[in-house]
């Protein structure tokens, strides 16, 4: 009877020593994506290439100017928020505070923040072309502004975006 149940909790030990490596290396995998991601964000410039080796002006070489260039094409300033939360989950991991469960705050703000963030280059760039700069943010910001401006407007599109923001930080 006594072997049985060490037997069971050197299983379970087992399970959880293993269950703590892998969230610990998911951990890491995360925070460092986040600060890869963060660095070739931070030194995106448009005029470097795509998917080519060559000279670029990104710190991280040419993968890092590929990575910039398609998370900025595709999010927008939103590319930023899911850098932000790969390493903050990247972060909780490593701590042992394991993922936000589904009911918790994180999952709608983080959604809201990529909502509001990801359409708003191109709403500021219709508004005043050429001053906030290049738009950013293709495939959903102009699907999502071309709805709002649609419905509501130039200035309510703005209104709307800004008020997502607000709601998402929260």
């Amino acid at each position: 009877m006594a072997s049985a149940r060490s037997k069971k909790r050197r299983g379970a030990g087992a399970r959880t020593f293993a269950a703590r490596v892998t969230s610990e290396a998911a951990g890491l995998v995360l925070v460092g994506f986040g600060l890869i991601a963060a660095i070739s964000l931070g030194t995106y410039s448009p005029a470097d290439p795509l998917f080519e080796l060559g000279s670029v002006h990104n710190r991280i070489g040419p993968v890092g100017a590929t990575l910039a260039g398609s998370l900025i094409g595709l999010l927008g300033f939103g590319a930023g928020i899911v850098v932000a939360t790969a390493a903050w989950l990247g972060g909780r991991l490593l701590l042992g505070h394991g993922i936000p469960q589904s009911r918790s705050r994180f999952w709608p703000s983080g959604i809201m923040l990529l909502l509001g963030a990801t359409p708003l280059p191109l709403v500021l760039d219709h508004l005043a072309p050429g001053r906030p700069g290049a738009p950013l943010g293709w495939l959903p910001g102009n699907f999502l502004v071309s709805g709002a401006e649609l419905g509501l407007g130039q200035w309510g599109a703005l209104r709307l975006g800004s008020l997502i923001l607000v709601l998402g930080s929260i």
